[in-house]
Formats: structure tokens, C-alpha cells, sequence
């Protein structure tokens, strides 16, 4: 007993809306992906710089407590920084490089959430000490990760609509004048498809 295997064929429309889905799918997922690869850069950017602006300044504050070996002060800034939640810790060190201040919490496991900064602490031209800062990217991730949601949904609606389109203009525009030219064919051909 020989089974028959059953084929799925295509017609012209079906074929056609593949080919153009695949194509659309393709174009639009790559065009997605450099988007995401552009704006992920553009996040990284921006917070590299709030990063070096934020450590520009808070070292600048610093300068005259760590002249004075103003602990209290220096600990009272470093604990405000840290509460502004992108911040995830801060250090700050004297000329022999000996810790005067710090605040959060960092690790080398969270070093990919983390952004270092390192800012002398100048007076007058003069090096008085080290700010260290970590800045958090786990707000920039979040706004990629939002962007990226917002353009899949974008993507999958802009197929759908032109795959919908495509197969009304297909059906209307080529397939029904086709199709009424074979019926009114078939009853002009003998048994052997020759016109009659």
C-alpha cells in the first residue's frame, strides 16, 4: 500500500503575499535594528556626558572640604548624590589617595549596569583629591527597552496593513480580470485546449 502525500499548493496570491511579507519582514526588521543600534548609542552618549557633568561639578563642591578635612560635609554630599537614585555610589579620595568619603554600593558584578567616572578634585590648579562616581544604566535601559516595544508593535502593524492591501489589490486588480478571462476561455477550447 503506497501512501499519497499531500502537498499544500500555492496560488498566485498566496505565493505573491509570501515573497512580499518576507521581503517587507526583512527590510523592516533590519531598518529596526540599526534604529535601535543608533539610539542605543545616543543613550549611552547621553549618559556618559550627564555622568562627566555630574562629576565636574560635584568635584568642584569638594574641593575646599577636602582641603579642610571636612569629613562631615564631604560624607553629608556624598549621601545626597547617592539618594538621587542614578547614582549608585560614590568615593571620594585625599592626594595619597586615601578614602575620605563614600557612599552605595559597588561591586565588579554590577560593573555592566555602571558607568565609572573619575574627576579630579582641583584647587586652584592644584590636585587635592579623586571623585569617583558609578552612574546607573538601568534607566537608559529602560527607555531602549520601551523604544524597542514601541517599534516591534509598529513593525508588525505596518506588515499586516500592507500585507491586507496587497492581497485586496491582488485579488481586484489581477486575479478576478484573470480568472474571467479563463471561464470565458475554457467554453472557446476543445478537449485538447486548442481554440475553437
Amino acid at each position: 500500500m503506497t501512501e499519497k502525500k499531500q502537498t499544500v499548493k500555492f496560488g498566485i496570491r498566496q505565493k505573491v503575499l509570501t515573497i512580499l511579507v518576507t521581503v517587507l519582514l526583512t527590510a523592516i526588521s533590519i531598518s529596526g535594528w540599526l534604529a535601535l543600534q543608533e539610539e542605543k548609542e545616543n543613550y549611552v552618549k547621553e549618559t556618559r556626558q550627564r555622568g562627566e557633568d555630574i562629576s565636574r561639578y560635584v568635584a568642584k563642591s569638594l574641593s575646599f572640604s577636602v582641603i579642610g578635612y571636612d569629613y562631615h560635609t564631604i560624607q553629608l554630599l556624598l549621601d545626597s548624590i547617592v539618594s538621587a537614585n542614578e547614582i549608585k555610589y560614590a568615593e571620594v579620595l585625599n592626594q595619597q589617595q586615601k578614602t575620605m568619603g563614600k557612599a552605595g554600593k559597588y561591586s565588579a558584578d554590577n560593573n555592566g549596569d555602571l558607568i565609572i567616572f573619575s574627576e579630579k578634585i582641583m584647587l586652584e590648579e592644584n590636585i587635592v583629591g579623586t571623585l569617583i562616581l558609578a552612574l546607573s544604566t538601568e534607566q537608559a535601559a529602560r527607555r531602549l527597552e520601551s523604544q524597542t516595544y514601541s517599534l516591534i508593535t509598529r513593525e508588525a502593524i505596518i506588515i499586516i496593513l500592507i500585507a491586507l492591501g496587497e492581497f485586496i489589490a491582488l485579488s481586484f486588480i489581477i486575479i478576478k480580470p484573470v480568472n474571467v478571462i479563463t471561464r470565458s476561455m475554457e467554453g472557446a477550447l476543445d478537449k485538447a485546449g486548442r481554440v475553437v
